[in-house]
């Protein structure tokens, strides 16, 4: 009876090993499956000053140890940048243009790494320049006769703030359009300027030949800079931030 008993005990004890192995190969299993890649949210948040960043958020994934996320600007298209969080949200430079960002669920162990998710995209709005002031132009007398001019006192560039400093705008983009001609096509034909060739600039108009229009803004575009001989990336944040000023439009009636 005894060695009955004790066979019995081995075999349910054997059973018992076998189904505990068995649950825990299952649970090992589970744990170290791959991962679910997240659900990206709708949520975007850029910010202006001081950060100048883009904030974008994704959906938890249950026991993710952290999460990769590779992003990239159409402002750039070659480079594609890389960063990890722990937080299901991530926040990046601010550029202008769409941004694209993708995300990776990492888990405790490589194998438990999920795919990337799709990619997500996002218009980031320029913010634009302040524009400059509104200017006065004044009649004088030369030796071909009349030019305008502006009048400096009433000149004020156009500025922008960055990292709490208020910096000026070097560069105006200016164009002129004779009475009866629409702004849509006196700005076609623009020209770069500097401030100071700005200023300095005399407009000889045909005697009372009427109201002529000045168009001017501040401009951003790097390109602008590089043909004026400073360095085409400085400042690199105008390029990649903001947009040029609104137009200002002057009246100068030729008498």
């Amino acid at each position: 009876m005894k060695k009955q008993t004790l066979k019995l005990l081995i075999i349910i004890l054997a059973a018992v090993l076998v189904l505990s192995g068995g649950a825990a190969a299952v649970i090992f299993t589970v744990v170290l499956s791959p991962l679910p890649a997240p659900e990206l949210s709708e949520e975007v948040y850029p910010s202006g000053e001081p950060a100048y960043s883009v904030t974008f958020m994704w959906e938890s994934v249950k026991n993710a140890f952290g999460y990769r996320v590779e992003y990239k600007y159409d402002l750039y298209p070659d480079e594609l940048y890389k960063t990890s969080v722990k937080a299901n949200s991530a926040t990046v430079d601010r550029k202008k243009g769409v941004l694209s960002w993708r995300v990776m669920t990492l888990g405790q162990r490589k194998r438990q790494d999920s795919d990337f998710s799709d990619w997500k995209t996002f218009d980031v709005p320029p913010i634009p320049l302040d524009a400059p002031a509104q200017v006065s132009y004044a009649a004088f007398s030369g030796e071909s006769g009349v030019y305008y001019q502006i009048i400096p006192e009433t000149w004020r560039s156009g500025s922008y703030t960055y990292l709490y400093q208020i910096k000026t705008i070097e560069f105006y983009e200016v164009a002129v359009a004779a009475p009866d001609v629409s702004k849509e096509l006196a700005l076609r034909d623009t020209r770069f300027v500097s401030a100071q060739e700005f200023l300095d600039e005399e407009h000889s108009f045909p005697p009372a030949s009427g109201n002529w229009t000045i168009y001017y803004r501040a401009i951003n575009t790097k390109g602008y800079y590089g043909e004026f001989g400073g360095l085409p990336d400085e400042p690199i944040e105008l390029f990649e931030i903001f947009a040029p000023s609104p137009w200002v439009e002057v009246t100068v009636t030729a008498t």
